[in-house]
């Protein structure tokens, strides 16, 4: 990659993008290939392809009930939604409803995602730095796991790029009314499914307009007026789903993660800021880093937990401790933590250095309203315009969302490609830096082993829990009795979730459902309380990192209260713990939580499901 690198003509790429060739259909094919390929061999290796992970449950849930009934059951989500419930309905029609649409369709939006970045990248760099860009993309920690779930955030980031594509390449001139049309349509789809994506058909339409051409006019208003008719339309459609998300105090959210949120992004660009400080390294002065470093200093004074919003790119793995009762092993050796949070405050500070020496030189003049206006429409008319103004229209629609709802690390997903772009974009001063390159690609290096143990040990993971929960039904226990995690329980819970509607003391999502008794429990750790008895003890149910890395234990308890049938006595009494980490061979099948599953579909699981209408 570094050669790659070297061999771009940065006079080239910095006017007219170069053609694409034979090179480029290489270098897709690669990154699609090991975008799509990991991801899809690790869940294959675990047997978890269709299962629930994370907070997709409540998108799995609402598109069954939507091919089954026609009716939308999906309680508790945030997002606009009704676009990734409607997208995915053609595969389960086809299919009959099989699990397996879901991790397909993830799949199909993460590859949509590395093209749109590519031939992004090539709009404004060569080959190289775009090759470099998607590794920065699929390197994030974490993407790896959500490109085999039905999570909303990477088709959000899939078709914000593509919106950014198909904009760019019209204001470039590469593409008639149609790119237009098709880019605020992908954009109005990418809406529907996140609502703060609408930055980027807002990016490309303030640019249009910025650039002011008689002949694009009635174009740029018939396409504005139809995309507000949209906006108004998705809304509208969105607020009428059931069981929208409740919003938190204003402002509490934002005041708590938008210092992190920023660290965090700056840590997953830390490989395109060192280029970038690199080749821009004589045009960025002392006062830029110091004016950095002392922004990043009073971020952690207000905000002192850490510059990691600590969601899915955790120490203990994703989304940390909060998936079952008890405490995990670190999944990222604490070390190599450590060197993380260093990381990420060099990658701070340096990051708020370009930035400010990017707003400090076109600001530098700027001393009236009418020249700041005037600043303002340079930018937007500049051939990278539309990525600055996506970036600064999507961090206030965080800000916006963050002040009602907590923000996460998967919420970021969407600044990567953009910011990537014009970090390796050549501005300035194009002098090599062997040093800075070098670091660069140790950070990259960095990244992407810290992807590779978060998604081995998450996707390890959230499989042995399902199919623990598999096993407790065949124990005789009812589905919506059983506690092998949120997506288990949550997917199969019936009426309106509302906080602290119990108070069983193991977790939160046990407390906040109605129909929820926790017969059957699974545990990281063993439990103390009052009521449960150990059912089985598996002191190695799945490795750590999937394929190698220590056994982790897993714990299953029944309830002996009222309520709930006695533990089964056969598996009190029975064989001594067994002992089948999850690796590349699943295909025994017992009750064991290492066990080896076949599909199944969680609406047809005991009868706790009040999904499938028959």
């Amino acid at each position: 990659m570094l050669q790659m690198l070297r061999s771009e003509d940065p006079t080239t790429t910095a006017s007219v993008p170069e053609p694409l060739g034979r090179r480029d259909a290489v270098a897709l094919a690669g990154l699609g290939l090991v975008a799509v390929g990991i991801p899809l061999w690790m869940s294959a290796a675990a047997g978890g392809i269709g299962f629930p992970s994370n907070d997709d449950w409540v998108y799995m849930r609402g598109a069954l009930s939507l091919f089954r009934t026609g009716a939308i059951d999906s309680p508790g989500h945030t997002a606009a939604t009704i676009g990734q419930l409607a997208l995915v309905q053609p595969l389960l029609w086809l299919t009959g409803g099989a699990m397996w649409v879901f991790t397909a369709y993830g799949l199909a939006m993460g590859l949509i995602a590395v093209v749109s970045t590519y031939l992004l990248a090539r709009r404004f760099v060569g080959a190289g730095s775009a090759v470099f860009a998607v590794a920065v993309l699929l390197a994030y920690p974490g993407l790896a796991r959500q490109m085999a779930t039905f999570m909303t955030d990477l088709p959000a980031c899939a078709l914000s790029t593509l919106c950014l594509l198909l904009g760019v390449r019209w204001l470039q001139g590469a593409g008639g009314r149609l790119t237009l049309i098709a880019s605020v349509g992908v954009g109005l789809l990418a809406v529907s499914i996140r609502e703060f994506a609408i930055a980027a058909p807002v990016a490309i339409l303030v640019a249009a307009w910025a650039r002011n051409r008689a002949d694009e006019r009635r174009l740029l208003a018939a396409v504005s007026a139809t995309f507000a008719l949209g906006i108004v339309a998705i809304a509208l459609i969105a607020s009428s789903l059931p069981a929208r998300g409740a919003p938190s105090t204003f402002g509490l959210s934002l005041s708590a993660y938008s210092v992190p949120a920023f660290m965090t992004l700056a840590a997953a660009l830390l490989p395109s800021i060192a280029l970038a400080v690199g080749r821009r390294i004589k045009d960025l002065q002392a006062s830029h880093v110091v004016a950095g470093a002392g922004l990043v200093a009073t971020g952690m004074v207000v905000v002192p937990d850490g510059p990691f919003i600590g969601y899915i790119w955790a120490p203990t793995g994703a989304v940390s401790d909060a998936l079952l009762s008890g405490f995990r092993d670190q999944v990222i050796p604490p070390r190599m933590w450590v060197m993380s949070e260093q990381l990420a405050l060099v990658a701070s500070v340096l990051f708020a250095a370009l930035i400010l020496r990017w707003g400090g030189r076109r600001l530098a003049r700027v001393a009236t309203l009418p020249k700041a206006a005037g600043a303002a429409m340079e930018v937007a008319r500049s051939r990278e315009g539309p990525l600055v103004l996506f970036l600064l229209a999507y961090a206030a629609g965080l800000a916006v969302f963050g002040s009602f709802f907590p923000l996460y690390d998967r919420y970021l997903y969407p600044l990567i490609p953009p910011a990537a772009v014009l970090l390796l974009h050549p501005f300035g001063t194009q002098a090599r830096q062997v040093r800075s390159e070098a670091f660069s690609h140790a950070a990259l290096a960095w990244l992407a082993l810290s992807a590779i143990l978060i998604a081995a040990n998450s996707f390890a993971y959230d499989a042995t829990r399902y199919r623990a929960g598999e096993a407790a039904v065949t124990l005789g226990y009812a589905a919506q009795t059983i506690d092998v995690g949120p997506e288990w329980v949550e997917f199969h819970a019936s009426g309106q979730q509302s906080a602290g509607i119990h108070d069983y003391g193991l977790t939160d999502y046990d407390d906040r459902w109605p129909s929820f008794r926790p017969c059957a429990v699974l545990s990281n750790s063993p439990l103390d309380i009052p009521g449960f008895q150990l059912i089985r003890e598996d002191e190695a149910a799945y490795r750590n990192y999937l394929f190698f890395g220590a056994g982790e234990p897993l714990y299953l308890y029944g309830a002996t209260g009222p309520g709930c049938p006695a533990p089964p006595q056969a598996a009190l009494e029975g064989a001594p713990p067994q002992a089948h980490p999850v690796g590349p061979d699943t295909s025994a099948r017992s009750t064991g939580f290492g066990s080896g599953a076949s599909l199944v579909d969680p609406g047809n699981m005991g009868p706790g499901p009040h999904l499938d209408p028959g």
